[in-house]
């Protein structure tokens, strides 16, 4: 289905066995994502609404005072899965779990925001209902290139990653959380862009 090339966040389900395993694109499709679709793809469109007061909201999130690669080096958290880079270092895609409720919810409350901070216009694209993402339970953690992530961080028997520096040097991390995605913001004038984000897909595998 060529329709779904155009779009950016795709949530692609992937059944296996009692495990639900998916994907969040944050960027366009290369090639390489390309496949062929089911008659279970479903397609929704989503209107971007513009806020103000919203740094009200951003008020509520905890704001570590390093970025999200020092968290996982802090062993603040491990990524349930894989967070996958382009070549030039953006944020392309986040593989998690979904569990079928957790579809339900982000079909029936994803939403696009608008908003001023800092003199600068922002968007945020969330994965529930504002209220369930911008609380004191949540985490937002600065990515790169002006791209930030809130984060759920789970708790969960100790977990270990290896992680390579940018020296090359690989670490072992241990910690007791996982992160999971709840919302990612970004100025206007990111590499990303917001009218795709619009559309969301599931496709359930």
């Amino acid at each position: 289905m060529h329709i779904l090339k155009e779009r950016v966040i795709l949530i692609n389900i992937t059944l296996e066995r009692n495990h639900d395993l998916g994907y969040i694109y944050l960027n366009s499709f290369a090639d390489k994502f390309e496949r062929v679709y089911s008659w279970q793809t479903r397609i929704r469109r989503y209107d971007l609404k513009e806020l103000d007061n919203f740094y009200l909201q951003l008020s509520k999130l905890n704001w570590p005072q390093y970025s999200y690669d020092e968290a996982k080096l802090n062993g603040d958290f491990t990524e349930e899965y894989m967070y996958d880079r382009d070549q030039f270092g953006y944020l392309y895609g986040v593989e998690r779990s979904f569990s079928r409720k957790e579809i339900q919810v982000i079909e029936r409350y994803y939403n696009i925001l608008k908003f001023e901070f800092n003199n600068e216009s922002y968007y945020a694209a969330n994965l529930d209902k504002p209220d369930n993402i911008f609380n004191n339970q949540h985490y937002v953690y600065h990515y790169n290139e002006g791209l930030y992530l809130v984060l759920a961080l789970v708790d969960c028997q100790a977990q270990f990653s290896v992680v390579t520096t940018s020296f090359r040097e690989r670490i072992i991390i241990n910690t007791n959380h996982i992160s999971r995605l709840k919302s990612v913001i970004f100025p206007e004038d990111s590499h990303y862009d917001i009218k795709n984000f619009t559309n969301i897909a599931v496709n359930v595998g």
